[in-house]
């Protein structure tokens, strides 16, 4: 009984593909020897049908009735009960291909550089602005709707990416980053040819976005930072600003961050320089803690202003996504400090009325 209702299920996943015509790929799931039919347009007895288990492609046991496709299937012959059918390939794939597209060129920011899957660029203020790629594959057309691009494991829109075949089996990718935070970065662009297996050239571009202009290192003489109130234990705010601003997610105790009591009602974190500077942005760091940022989502930075305070920005209605650090930036002014005030209730998703900071950096 078990083995039959695997046979079924595979008839109707494989029916639901099929229907597409030749040149379809029919993926079937089968557990004993069973024996499927398939609707399809436009079949012939002179077409070719293709079958894969463990092993390479192999000519498929098939009859035809119509434009049905009777085929018979034998997983214990495959060596897998995940099958895969091939319906009429057209005559120029090459359906035993196994190679991936290769690269033939490279520039980041318009400059080229070595033809390299792996790219390190070091670090730098600012972060890569666009990485363009050139793609060729010598036996099978390209893929050109295969394009993905990513920053640190999450797909950029489609909006930002632009193909540019310069014939069936080659094309110029151009990928553009967006804004880019502090920190440490990967970007992979692939693209893939177009034989059953999808062969994939991938390209991994990792940088690190590092500005040593910050008015908070705690050499610089004058600097001082005070807060709102602490969660017992984390009274100690060396870590706002000791450097480290990578953590495994496991400890986040005083020595890595600092945190503001759990209570309702705004709770903040005030900024000192010692002496005037041009302020126009801020970057946080949040704490790190059970595989979880906790970054805040309501807050504004407010720069003193005749004894009080003017806020400079304002976090979106949206808030911020969650990640590593935030940047919030504004027009320009010139200030002895500033502070960063959380709203009541706009911390962390989890902890709304937790401020939970790692390190803060001002520019």
């Amino acid at each position: 009984m078990r083995g039959s209702i695997c046979v079924l299920i595979a008839c109707i996943l494989a029916l639901a593909g099929a229907t597409t015509g030749l040149g379809a790929e029919v993926r079937a799931v089968c557990r004993i020897p069973a024996e499927i039919a398939l609707p399809c347009r436009g079949a012939s007895e002179t077409m070719r049908v293709f079958v894969r288990g463990n092993s390479g492609w192999q000519p498929a046991d098939y009859t035809m009735a119509g434009e049905r496709v009777i085929f018979r299937l034998r997983p214990g012959e495959l060596g897998s009960s995940q099958i895969r059918l091939l319906i009429d390939p057209p005559a120029w794939l090459d359906i035993d291909d196994i190679t991936p597209p290769t690269l033939t060129g490279l520039k980041i920011d318009g400059q080229p550089l070595a033809a390299e899957t792996t790219v390190h660029l070091g670090m730098g203020p600012d972060a890569p602005a666009t990485i363009r790629l050139g793609a060729r594959d010598a036996e099978n057309r390209l893929d050109f709707d295969s394009v993905v691009a990513t920053l640190d494991g999450v797909a950029l829109p489609a909006g930002s990416i632009t193909v540019e075949p310069g014939d069936d089996r080659s094309a110029s990718v151009e990928v553009r980053l967006g804004k880019v935070e502090y920190g440490t970065h990967r970007a992979v662009v692939s693209i893939a040819d177009a034989s059953p297996q999808a062969n994939r050239l991938e390209v991994a571009v990792l940088f690190s976005r590092v500005d040593m202009t910050n008015y908070l290192l705690p050499t610089l003489p004058g600097v001082k930072l005070t807060v709102s109130s602490s969660f017992p234990g984390y009274e100690d705010l060396t870590a706002l600003n000791d450097g480290r601003k990578e953590f495994d997610g496991v400890h986040c105790q005083n020595d890595v961050s600092w945190a503001s009591a759990e209570q309702p009602g705004p709770h903040w974190v005030e900024a000192r320089f010692g002496q005037p500077r041009e302020l126009k942005e801020v970057t946080v760091y949040w704490a790190f803690y059970g595989s979880t940022h906790h970054t805040s989502q309501k807050l504004q930075v407010q720069a003193p202003e005749g004894g009080g305070w003017r806020t400079v920005y304002t976090s979106p209605t949206e808030g911020h996504p969650v990640g590593p650090c935030t940047t919030f930036s504004f027009p320009a002014v010139t200030v002895d400090g500033f502070r960063i005030v959380q709203d009541d209730g706009g911390g962390a998703a989890g902890r709304p009325q937790l401020m939970w900071i790692a390190e803060v950096e001002a520019r």
